[in-house]
């Protein structure tokens, strides 16, 4: 593999030797009874101080300081335009990625984990963009203990760490109710970019940067959302998430940003039980998106966030059905295909429309006609609608 810049390469692995045996020749003693009593972290027993005193540092921190890219990052705000960032200097610089990821935990050197943090410190370090991440975590899924499910490049759902999962119970967007939650907990995460922000003032980050990133944002919100309506339509039963957090984690310019929703409590489950039914959602997944695409009156996309975003309701249903009556060429049609029956659709609407049968809830204020005798339940209704949903999906 080609280096960016190879005396720093060669430069830091000398120092991460120099760090190891300086770590291995310390009394065992005062290695294995560090504060948390662990020895996943060794290079962290020592100081920064420390450190800065080993064979080669000073090297490390004069190529850092001469390298234009590398020390255009140094002693700057670096971040995004929307999620912030901070300032951080060349020997923290050289700090952290010491004690990154798979290097500190083992007091061993190990080749392979050494170029591969190099690899992601060169990656992070000449790019022009900060790579992110949109994760929503979920509420009632269980998903078989699968780890990832695969929708599409850069988006997936998929299983929260620990450390993952304590993070966002700090932030309210997941909470644990009793010992069916302790299982593992997933979340739709989507990877994205954002231009990288190197600057001397925040102040200097203009509006338009801001709005940029905002854009960019709320495009990936919406996609993380839409995973979650199609998921409603593919299978009935309670899924819930209480907002969205993006975050670039385990990174050398830390950014973070929340968008919080109602976090209600979960009544229900929604099972994703063997494989074939995950590579059933992942093709209805791909079916829908491609109708999306495809569509020129958005009837698709407007049905599914409809069905996404309500709380089964009366409105909400009838909204539906009027979107697949329009698109499919009236309630005949709906008929004729075996999707209902007139006297069901019918019923449905009489149900809606009327006051007396379904209360507040009612598309009007006034009986304009005589209630139904046998009206349908919401639940009822919702089955209606959501079995011609997705006839209607298939359909096309």
């Amino acid at each position: 593999m080609k280096h960016k810049n190879l005396t720093l390469y060669l430069a830091i692995k000398a120092y991460v030797l120099s760090v190891i045996q300086v770590v291995r020749n310390r009394p065992q003693e005062q290695f294995f009874h560090s504060p948390d009593k662990s020895e996943n972290q060794p290079y962290t027993f020592l100081s920064s101080n420390e450190l800065r005193l080993l064979p080669d540092y000073n090297k490390c921190i004069e190529i850092i300081s001469n390298d234009s890219d590398l020390s255009n990052h140094t002693d700057r705000f670096v971040g995004t335009s929307v999620m912030g960032g901070y300032h951080i200097s060349a020997s923290e610089l050289l700090e952290k990625f010491v004690k990154s990821g798979e290097l500190s935990k083992k007091c061993m050197f190990n080749n392979e984990a050494f170029d591969k943090a190099y690899i992601q410190f060169e990656n992070e370090i000449y790019s022009d963009f900060i790579l992110c991440e949109a994760i929503a975590p979920l509420q009632g899924l269980f998903a078989n203990n699968i780890e990832v499910i695969n929708l599409a490049d850069n988006l997936e759902i998929s299983q929260l760490s620990q450390k993952e999962e304590q993070l966002l119970q700090t932030t309210d967007l997941i909470r644990k109710y009793g010992s069916r939650w302790s299982d593992s907990l997933y979340a739709v995460r989507a990877k994205y970019q954002l231009p990288k922000v190197k600057t001397n003032n925040v102040s200097e980050i203009s509006d338009c940067q801001r709005q940029e990133g905002e854009k960019r944002q709320l495009e990936i919100e919406n996609l993380v959302k839409q995973v979650i309506h199609i998921m409603k339509v593919f299978k009935r039963g309670t899924i819930h998430y209480g907002g969205i957090l993006h975050w670039k984690k385990d990174d050398y310019f830390s950014v973070m940003n929340i968008s919080p929703k109602s976090l209600e409590l979960v009544h229900g489950v929604y099972f994703l039980e063997n494989d074939e039914e995950i590579n059933n959602l992942k093709e209805f997944y791909k079916k829908v998106k491609q109708l999306i695409i495809d569509s020129q009156n958005n009837a698709v996309e407007k049905a599914i966030r409809i069905y996404g975003y309500c709380e089964i309701n009366w409105v909400d249903l009838y909204k539906i059905y009027e979107i697949i009556e329009s698109d499919i060429g009236g309630i005949n049609t709906i008929v004729n295909k075996g999707w209902s029956s007139k006297a069901e659709i019918n019923l449905f609407k009489h149900t809606a429309n009327s006051p007396s049968a379904v209360g507040d809830d009612s598309r009007h204020g006034k009986e304009n006609t005589s209630p139904p005798v046998n009206p349908l339940s919401l639940s009822e209704a919702g089955f209606l609608i959501e079995n011609m949903l997705k006839h209607w999906i298939d359909s096309k």
